[in-house]
């Protein structure tokens, strides 16, 4: 079978259906795994590459790019406790640019490294209070502007693994 072809294949981990060139998916196409999770979008050579969705078998989504059978480049992820987090990705990891919307209200809007909040990035939270500054390793971590919404006052701020260590001054904005 070298033509292009639609075809229904049967694998030991699952069941593939669609365009098929080469003996390997390549094209549209689907593929459902023997353990409930589910891939619906392009293949190159057998592999996940270009536009797809992934159903997890927790109910967890993935809609987005994919390269080399990562996920890699932009997409969305859903989970399915309700967090949601849309931006780029490197080798199955959050990284770069992104925000991550959770299910308290709460929302971050800056840059990811290995799937933490790291670098630069502002969290809006629930309450109104606002964070704009440093992050590592998933907490608050450097300086920051820290706008407190029961007070409507400002700070210039300097945080350490997720605590406020000192308020430098009070800043107008």
């Amino acid at each position: 079978m070298n033509g292009f072809q639609k075809v229904t294949k049967i694998y030991n981990t699952g069941k593939y259906e669609g365009e098929f060139y080469d003996n390997k998916p390549n094209g549209q196409g689907t593929y459902t795994y023997n353990d409930g999770n589910k891939y619906s979008g392009q293949w190159k050579d057998g592999i996940k590459c270009g536009k797809g969705i992934f159903y997890f078998n927790n109910g967890d989504k993935y809609d987005g790019d994919w390269y080399n059978n990562k996920i890699e480049g932009k997409g969305i992820y859903y989970y399915s406790f309700g967090d949601k987090y849309e931006g780029e990705y490197k080798n199955g990891l959050k990284q770069g640019n992104g925000i991550l919307y959770l299910r308290n209200g709460d929302k971050y809007i800056g840059q990811f490294n290995n799937n933490l909040k790291e670098g630069k990035g502002t969290c809006y939270f629930k309450s109104g209070d606002i964070y704009e500054g440093d992050w590592y390793r998933d907490v608050q971590h450097g300086y920051a502007k820290v706008y407190y919404h029961i007070t409507n006052i400002w700070n210039e701020e300097f945080w350490e693994n997720g605590r406020k260590k000192s308020i430098i001054k009070k800043i107008e904005k």
